[in-house]
């Protein structure tokens, strides 16, 4: 019996040891364990903010490349510095602006500066240089002339003085099917070599013959002769006296000047004219048509004697007394 109560005596000091311990634990470790939980939780937080900046990165960048495709264009288009026009154009414009009788020789007006100059060559007092333009123009317009703007200024190293020394400047048409060689001289004429100028070559043919064909890259050589040109100041043959500006894309840059009719504008405007005219033609028989049965109103009834079949057709149709009794 004594042995039983201390056994159980045993059992009860083991399980208050135990449950004091679960009771006590200390709070260290659950601290520790919600520390650990939070910033777990914030890492993860941040993790997916980045994760989904760089979701959205992409997808903008996605977005911008197909647009750009569709769009023919390899990169955003950065905003220019102005450019202005070329003077001839300047002059072009207020010629027609500020005098209200002079007609243009043309519809449709358009200028094309040089793209390109694949090369520019100087050998004594000779220079040849490449020009190529990219020409649009619609089907439906007809290409009435064609001029090249090319501008001359004197060079600074130059010892001429003369005013009579002139350069000959000659426009040639290269081949389309083979733009190494030259076909036909187009245009050459003197240009005075003493003061900056621009000076225009007739192209015509040679810019209708292209669009024909449907070549939109149009190729010429110029070729400046200098022959009265003397030494530049640095002793250089051939160097100075006349220079041609080859630069692209600024005021001073070569261009090509277009004039057309649009022959299809026209052709609409023609019809336009003709329906409003046949319109009008409608509505004055119509007007003329009222005047006329107003002034020369018609019986309402019509006479008898007008109707001599309809009454002899009624007449037939009657029989006689005597037959309709069924004697003969």
């Amino acid at each position: 019996m004594q042995r039983s109560r201390s056994f159980l005596f045993q059992v009860c000091v083991c399980l208050v040891v135990y449950i004091s311990s679960c009771i006590c634990k200390p709070l260290n470790n659950d601290i520790q364990s919600e520390e650990a939980d939070g910033l777990y939780a914030q890492m993860s937080e941040e993790d997916l903010l980045e994760e989904e900046d760089s979701r959205m990165e992409n997808l903008l960048g996605t977005m911008k490349e197909g647009f750009l495709r569709k769009l023919n264009l390899s990169d955003v288009p950065q905003e220019n510095s102005k450019i202005y026009p070329p003077q001839f154009m300047m002059e072009l414009y207020n010629k027609y602006a500020s005098d209200s009788s002079a007609n243009p020789q043309s519809d449709v007006i358009r200028s094309f500066t040089v793209q390109d100059i694949p090369f520019s060559v100087t050998n004594g007092s000779k220079s040849k240089h490449r020009l190529q333009f990219n020409v649009s123009i619609p089907n439906h317009e007809k290409i009435t002339s064609a001029e090249l703007q090319l501008f001359f200024y004197p060079d600074p190293r130059s010892k001429v003085n003369s005013p009579n020394f002139k350069a000959t400047v000659k426009v040639y048409e290269v081949d389309y099917n083979d733009f190494t060689s030259t076909t036909q001289l187009l245009a050459g004429k003197e240009v005075p070599g003493l003061e900056s100028t621009w000076e225009t070559f007739d192209v015509t043919t040679a810019i209708q013959r292209w669009i024909k064909f449907g070549h939109h890259a149009i190729v010429f050589d110029v070729v400046v002769d200098r022959k009265d040109c003397g030494a530049s100041k640095d002793g250089e043959e051939g160097a100075g006296c006349l220079n041609m500006s080859v630069s692209v894309g600024d005021n001073t840059s070569a261009a090509l000047i277009v004039f057309s009719d649009d022959i299809g504008s026209r052709r609409r405007e023609t019809k336009k004219e003709l329906k409003e005219m046949i319109l009008h033609e409608e509505e004055s028989i119509l007007h003329s048509g009222a005047d006329w049965y107003n002034g020369n109103e018609l019986p309402n009834e019509i006479p008898e004697a007008q109707h001599p079949r309809r009454r002899k057709r009624k007449a037939e149709g009657t029989l006689p007394a005597d037959l309709s009794q069924g004697q003969l």
